[in-house]
């Protein structure tokens, strides 16, 4: 049995081989894939797919091919999208077990059915749609009266303390309920709906998060081995139980073939030529998914993004009082005066930007045709990425920012229909959501409704998630160790998320996502300092200083610091020209050193110090004291110690350590200092730079740095009340952002763009020692040109220079001693001169 066994499993693995390569060839470009495991291993991480694929478009253009382990088409172009999905040549859908786990019936349903089957459902959705009113006064009254009753239920509520998720979830649902199922929720009565949409969720967020769904993807087979088989078992309960919800939803629909229908499955019954029950469920499954939860999610973003910008709520809501009647629910006839109203719709459309990559929404090509100039064959599955798009077309200028203005013209009347074609929630072309009109009448009617009758603000802060913590003692007795703090964040992150509350042992906010650090330190609301034993310690009176100091004093002397710096030569040639000085007396003295075994701990600190110490020391008053402490300690210990750790690396890597040499050789002549203008021609030694500040990282977590919030405000989506500290985790971002693949190797080519010139932005901008935002370090550009010249005339093959290398018989120990800055271990080097 073994001899036949192995035989056709390596004929299998081979042909698989083939056809993976065969394929491959025929694709559009993309990153290389590993068989049978895609890009799963290298590019894609579930559930952040759109992460992944952002990533590879910016690499590889609009239209890029991953492989899921299948390969997918994926276009990130609007108009590429709008030609490609315009006829039904893309208009197929995959075949995969998710699809057959949402579907009870071969080829079943709307959404994830294809071929003639689809276009008959999709036909007699909208049609029945039309028949019920949608399109003319009906449904909208509907909606209305929908309305009427979401916001009686929210005045009977604590106004002061208000989760509207179950009024706008039923206000979605009872519109939805009464056309397939004739009957509407009470508020009183709604624990089945919202126990069904909690589960739902769990469903979806189980399912993208799964470990074996890409395996079940490649190989169905496997989903009857003994371990995958429990989870795929669990998934196809989850699913089983959602779809006997919208059973017995159906089943309890009565049925009189006299009497004209009054809702979906009454009118399926009755015209629908396809008559499986399971048909009908699927089919109502589809619309009630499609055409509730999206549209409760979306208003439900609709509210966070009012209340985090109260401008535009007080913009919004007095178009309103401009146009309709203060006890009057709002029509659709209204929406045709009130453009800013439909402005702020579609960007908080573009913005919540609800609907991620999803396998189910996949299109199919059903024959051979083109997309952007690439041939692609028959059954190849394409991803329109509207999330992409809506989030990274040029046409949508700062798309991080929520700005409803974006869409109106320069009339101040008539919407921007560049903008508005470009905003696709609802997808684009033959596949375009059959329930758009009455999922954008809701939109409109709901939001318009609850603007004008209550005002939203961010209800009272609370404190993002995190471990327990011990009164008085905090984390210190359970997830912190002193001095390895930097660990114990990163364990706590990896359970909590991005933003975590730590306790040290008061309340500390811990940002460990790039996007979300910039963006909560660009502003002023997280400027303040931390106020403790260790501060004032640090000062030698009240606000002293830079580093520890806040508010006006903190704002003028960092002020007058970057102005000193510049007065002083700092962007001109007279401050480089003190740096290059410095580092040739550095130089001069380690040729005078026995080169067999050489510290190079005092040269190099003796280096960055003349330099600050020849900028700073003049009058002596107490403020001057502290500044001077501040400038002196920020500008000389983290220099050297960088520094001390590129002397580590370089003894570390040869490799690297030779490539740069002959980088420097190529672009500065052997009896020349380096200057900053070499800088521009030399890609690799810019990118080692950045390795050296990411891999030695060496400025841990610690409070000195923490930052405080001086106003209520919101980190990552969570509301952080006034005087709560707040970390910016730079260490651990530069350690374990997805962006940096392999995190713990020490690899400069990893910041170079494919050109082999360019760096590569994203990571450059993710390297933070210096950090971010309005604390950044005053003295950045200083740092960077003694980093770079530094460095370089170290490494520099001068005739009084040298390779550094480890001691005969010993390793270079990379493992740094932890502080509050993290050092290097002491070594001696051998200098072999060149």
């Amino acid at each position: 049995m073994l001899d036949l066994f192995l035989p056709a499993l390596i004929a299998f693995i081979v042909w698989e081989l083939f056809v993976f390569y065969r394929r491959k060839s025929t694709l559009p470009p993309g990153p290389f894939a590993v068989p049978f495991l895609g890009n799963f291993i290298n590019e894609i991480k579930l559930p952040e797919m759109h992460v992944g694929l952002k990533r590879l478009s910016a690499r590889f253009g609009p239209i890029v091919t991953v492989h899921l382990p299948y390969p997918v088409v994926n276009i990130s172009d609007f108009e590429t999208m709008k030609e490609a999905f315009r006829s039904n040549d893309m208009s197929g859908r995959m075949r995969n077990l998710l699809v057959e786990l949402s579907q009870l019936c071969e080829n079943g349903g709307i959404i994830s059915s294809d071929g003639p089957e689809w276009q008959e459902q999709r036909r007699f959705a909208i049609a029945t749609l039309r028949e019920f009113g949608m399109g003319k006064n009906l449904m909208e009254e509907k909606v209305r009266l929908s309305a009427q009753n979401m916001v009686d239920f929210i005045k009977k509520q604590d106004l002061q303390n208000t989760d509207l998720r179950l009024p706008i979830q039923i206000f979605v649902a009872n519109i939805i309920n009464e056309f397939l199922f004739g009957f509407q929720y009470s508020y009183d009565d709604s624990d089945k709906l919202m126990k069904f949409v909690q589960e739902l969720q769990t469903a979806i967020t189980d399912i993208s998060e799964s470990k074996v769904m890409p395996i079940v993807f490649l190989l169905p087979w496997t989903r009857y081995l003994p371990v995958i088989r429990y989870y795929w078992d669990e998934h196809v309960k989850q699913f089983s139980e959602l779809m006997d919800f919208v059973r017995d939803e159906v089943k309890a629909v009565k049925i009189d073939v006299n009497e004209e229908p009054t809702c979906y499955v009454q009118a399926y019954r009755k015209k629908n030529k396809d008559q499986r029950l399971e048909q009908l469920v699927s089919c109502c499954s589809d619309l009630f998914l499609a055409g509730q939860e999206t549209t409760t999610t979306t208003l439900r973003w609709a509210m966070l993004l009012l209340a985090a910008h109260q401008q535009v709520q007080d913009k919004l809501r007095a178009e309103i009082n401009n146009h309709i009647e203060k006890e009057r629910i709002a029509t659709m006839a209204d929406k045709t005066t009130m453009s800013y109203a439909s402005a702020v719709i579609n960007e908080i459309q573009r913005v919540a930007n609800i609907a991620a990559p999803n396998p189910l929404l996949f299109h199919r090509a059903t024959v051979d045709t083109e997309i952007g100039g690439h041939k692609i064959a028959a059954n190849t599955i394409v991803n329109g990425d509207f999330h992409q798009m809506m989030k990274s077309d040029p046409h949508f200028e700062q798309p991080e920012r929520f700005w409803p203005e974006r869409y109106i013209a320069e009339d101040g009347v008539t919407l921007n229909k560049e903008l508005v074609d470009r905003t696709i929630p609802f997808g684009i072309g033959k596949r375009q959501c059959a329930g758009e009109g009455l999922a954008r009448t809701e939109l409109f009617i709901g939001l318009v409704t609850l603007v004008q009758l209550f005002q939203f603000y961010r209800r009272k802060a609370s404190l993002p998630p995190g471990p327990f913590a011990v009164p008085l003692l905090g984390n210190f007795i359970n997830e912190i160790q002193v001095p390895e703090m930097h660990i114990g964040l990163k364990h706590i992150s990896r359970k909590f998320g991005p933003v975590s509350t730590v306790y040290l042992p008061y309340p500390v906010v811990n940002i460990t996502d790039y996007e979300t650090v910039k963006e909560a330190f660009r502003g002023n609301d997280v400027n303040g300092r931390i106020h403790n034993i260790l501060t004032e310690a640090c000062r030698m009176l009240e606000g002293g200083g830079i580093i520890g100091a806040e508010g006006d004093s903190w704002y003028e002397q960092r002020k007058f610091a970057i102005a000193t710096l510049k007065e002083f030569g700092m962007g001109k040639n007279l401050m480089e020209e003190k740096v290059r000085i410095s580092a040739q007396n550095m130089v001069d003295y380690i040729n005078k050193q026995d080169l067999k075994s050489v510290d190079l701990f005092m040269p190099m600190q003796i280096f960055v110090s003349n330099i600050i110490n020849e900028f700073l020391y003049g009058k002596q008053k107490e403020q001057l004291y502290s500044c001077c402490s501040d400038l002196f300690l920020a500008g000389q210990e983290t220099t050297t110690t960088t520094l001390r750790w590129a002397m580590l690396l370089m003894a570390a890597h040869q490799d690297v350590q030779s490539k740069l040499r002959e980088e420097i050789s190529t672009h500065i002549p052997r009896d020349r200092i380096a200057c900053m203008n070499d800088k521009t021609k030399m890609p690799f030694a810019s990118a080692l730079i950045y390795e050296i500040q990411r891999y030695a990282n060496i400025i841990a977590p610690q409070p000195f740095l923490f930052h405080r919030t001086t106003v209520d405000t919101v980190i990552g989506g969570y509301p952080v009340p006034a005087d709560t500290l707040v970390n910016g985790d730079f260490h651990q971002i530069m350690k374990t952002d997805p962006y940096f693949k392999d995190p713990d190797r020490f690899w400069p080519e990893r910041y170079i763009s494919e050109d082999g010139v360019t760096l590569r932005k994203e990571l450059v901008d993710r390297t933070l020692p210096f950090g971010i935002g309005k604390r950044q370090c005053a003295g950045e550009g200083l740092a960077r040109t003694e980093l770079f010249i530094g460095l370089i005339t170290l490494v520099q093959a001068r005739r009084s220079n040298f390779r550094i290398k480890p001691l005969p018989g010993t390793t270079i120990d990379l493992v740094p001693i932890y502080s509050h800055v993290h050092f290097p271990k002491p070594h001696n080097f051998l200098l072999e001169r060149i």
